[in-house]
């Protein structure tokens, strides 16, 4: 093959790498988004059922589902930003 060619396709190869690793990123980020709206709103459901819900076993179990929301939350806030 001649020399300006393989110029060119390694150019070309220089020129597209980059779209590739920020489709791959945008889909990775697309996707702890969602899991995150996914957390926010479980977390709404639990405190509008603990809000509602008066028998103490059920506070309990609620209470250790909304710390355990809220770490997981967090961990996804930090990875994506």
């Amino acid at each position: 093959m001649p020399e300006h060619l393989t110029d060119l396709s390694h150019a070309i190869q220089l020129a597209v790498a980059p779209v590739f690793l920020l489709t791959a990123l945008a889909t990775l980020i697309n996707a702890m988004s969602g899991r995150l709206a996914r957390v926010v709103d479980r977390r709404r459901v639990v405190r509008r059922r603990l809000q509602e819900q008066a028998a103490p076993e059920q506070k309990d179990s609620l209470e250790r589902e909304l710390g355990l929301l809220s770490r997981r939350g967090t961990q996804i806030y930090q990875a994506i930003f």
